[in-house]
């Protein structure tokens, strides 16, 4: 199964922003980009497992640092956990996770194959 999600996701540094800011900070950004993602995930289900997942994420440029950028694979699986795609996150279900960075400029998003 392949699916594209527009746009481009939290870095860990806007994560440890957020819970600086407040307590719930953090919490309340997950739950915001978890929507966003939801939304744009199709209406699927895996029924084998485990799954191997494979991540391409576009920036818009060079800004951020990879190990950063890939932090948002947390709100990636967690969304499809939510959704119900996955029926959960752990190694049991999810065997391994590859994620690359590229530059996109004028079309940044995240591309997602479950395999």
């Amino acid at each position: 199964m392949k699916f594209v999600i527009k746009g481009r996701l939290p870095s860990l540094n806007d994560m440890i922003l957020a819970s600086r800011g407040s307590v719930y900070g953090a919490n309340q950004q997950k739950k915001r980009v978890q929507r966003d993602i939801i939304v744009q995930l199709p209406n699927v289900k895996v029924n084998e497992y485990p799954v191997e997942i494979h991540v391409n994420f576009y920036e818009p440029d060079n800004r951020r640092d990879v190990d950063n950028v890939i932090a948002g694979c947390k709100f990636l699986l967690d969304a499809l956990v939510a959704k119900g795609i996955l029926v959960n996150d752990s190694r049991k279900y999810v065997s391994q996770i590859q994620a690359f960075v590229f530059t996109d400029r004028d079309n940044p998003r995240i591309e997602v194959a479950v395999r």
